[in-house]
């Protein structure tokens, strides 16, 4: 990057006092009442995917106002866990012929995403002055996990890909409800029939410890949860979503989570890459929806759920969006985890290309 080298919120933890165990539960504590009440009055004022934005526009504004926020990992993992189970709630019987149904549009998400790095890389390279490897990482679209596990590898500075990251997953979240409308007005979801508590803890109670487990796979917790309800719904066990307070509940954590992330930035950080990351998350989008539409045109998907499901945002979000938008929770993870499937196997590759020229 051509100018000075932003300072990270590890760099600021490196030169604060030590804080004792009665300072970290006040920053925890104060971080879950932000964004659970800023998920209750989105709710209460009808914005769609209420709880997910109210409580990362809660958080995010209180990290723009210099308080640092954090969420615990057991917190954030039962979030996503939450997330996870409300996503396999819809997998059924004829999950096998839908994956058929689906290879099409997968074909084209994977299009889209190598079009994505291509373009992305080329921006970051011509417009922020980073080097072919930063600028890969910092365009790899909706897989930020897999990304900041990559970074532990590289040589060089790679602060300028998570200030990148996090303010694009954070505007994208903004952005995916209100550009689902206008494409095509979704059906809200069917809760006549809903999981009862005893399914929802006994497979939260599995899956959460089996995710926590799963450290180094991208969204483990909720890729846990997925599978774990999907299978007892597959199998007639159990029917029906979570019950709507443990839906509420999962989207709020994972806006609360993504506020947080903001935690640590300063002004200059966010100034020095602003211009940049409009540039990149408009081209980014653009590209996106052109595919969207092409893609529907040429096999008749539904436009707003392929819209969720290629829209460049972290699966934890994305996936909220969906379920709260009432599309298939199937279809939108199948096409997230496709992609990060994808990211995880071939930017270790590109990353070799890059190192070896």
């Amino acid at each position: 990057m051509r100018s000075g080298r932003p300072c990270s919120s590890a760099d600021r933890r490196l030169t604060s006092p030590p804080e004792g165990p009665q300072d970290s539960l006040m920053r925890h504590t104060l971080t879950l009442i932000a964004g659970f009440a800023g998920a209750a009055l989105a709710v209460a004022l009808g914005l769609p995917v209420g709880a997910l934005i109210g409580a990362a526009l809660a958080t995010g504004a209180l990290t723009a106002m210099g308080r640092h926020l954090e969420v615990s990992k057991l917190v954030r993992d039962l979030g996503f866990c939450l997330i996870g189970v409300t996503l396999g709630s819809g997998i059924g019987p004829d999950f096998g012929a839908d994956l058929v149904r689906w290879a099409p549009s997968i074909a084209m998400l994977i299009l889209n995403t190598v079009l994505i790095l291509w373009l992305g890389t080329s921006i970051l390279r011509r417009r922020a002055g980073l080097n072919p490897e930063i600028a890969l990482l910092a365009a790899t679209p909706g897989s930020l996990s897999t990304v900041m596990a990559l970074t532990s590898e590289s040589r060089e500075d790679v602060r300028p890909v998570f200030v990148l990251q996090s303010m694009r997953i954070f505007l994208v979240v903004f952005l995916v409800p209100p550009v689902t409308f206008l494409l095509q007005p979704p059906v809200p979801p069917d809760v006549s029939a809903q999981m009862g508590w005893v399914w929802l803890t006994l497979i939260v109670a599995i899956a959460l410890p089996l995710g926590r487990g799963l450290s180094g796979l991208p969204a483990g917790c909720l890729l846990s949860g997925m599978v774990l309800s999907g299978l007892a719904h597959a199998t007639g066990l159990t029917d029906g979503r979570p019950p709507e307070i443990a839906s509420f509940s999962g989207m709020a954590i994972a806006g609360t989570v993504l506020g947080a992330r903001l935690s640590g930035l300063s002004l200059r950080d966010l100034k020095g890459l602003a211009t940049v990351t409009f540039v990149l998350l408009a081209t980014t989008l653009v590209l996106t929806l052109a595919m969207v539409v092409l893609t529907s045109l040429m096999f008749g998907y539904n436009m707003g759920a392929l819209w969720v499901a290629f829209a460049p945002g972290g699966i934890e979000a994305m996936a909220a969006i969906g379920v709260a938008l009432g599309y298939d929770p199937a279809f939108i993870a199948v096409h997230h985890l496709s992609r990060i499937l994808f990211l995880t196997l071939g930017i270790p590759f590109l990353m070799i290309r890059l190192r070896g020229r």
